[in-house]
């Protein structure tokens, strides 16, 4: 019977051994996962992360019977800037201010004023909108990184507001 009562403990002692290794297994799994490997796990994670791009509709033209044109899409764009970006300077900022005030007519300190009221934080700090794809290339030109140039559609009627509903 001792034979029988000593195979019966031996299998507790087992199983009770098993179960206190698991949650030291998985400490180590997550020590292991967060710290050891953790550098390399990240890395790889922000290759292989997919960037959503949203596409906006293109709207078509319409026309009358007689081929005059009703409704149209027209484009602009907003001009922000990102000052904390690698790379970016005072000179780099100066260069976008001077050449933004010369395209636009605007004074040179009222974009200066822009950016300096931007809170210390601010990774977006928006200076212009409704520019023409002209100006836009003329910033575009520029190469400076940290400029963010986004796209606007308008929908353009040719009368104005008058039955811009049903159109």
């Amino acid at each position: 019977m001792t034979g029988h009562r000593t195979s019966i403990l031996n299998r507790m002692f087992l199983v009770l051994g098993l179960l206190i290794l698991i949650p030291f297994a998985l400490a180590y799994q997550l020590f292991r996962i967060n710290y050891l490997e953790g550098d390399g796990l990240r890395a790889l994670w922000s290759q292989q992360t997919i960037d959503e791009i949203p596409i906006p509709a293109q709207r078509g033209n319409i026309y009358d019977v007689h081929g005059t044109l009703l409704a149209t899409n027209s484009v602009d764009y907003q001009l922000a800037l990102d000052p904390k970006v690698d790379g970016m300077t005072a000179q780099k900022i100066d260069t976008l201010v001077k050449t933004l005030g010369r395209i636009t007519n605007q004074t040179v300190s009222y974009y200066r004023d822009k950016i300096n009221q931007a809170s210390a934080r601010s990774r977006y700090i928006v200076l212009a909108g409704n520019l023409t794809a002209i100006q836009k290339n003329q910033i575009d030109l520029l190469g400076i990184r940290g400029v963010i140039l986004e796209e606007n559609l308008r929908r353009k009627y040719t009368f104005g507001t008058l039955a811009t509903h049903s159109l």
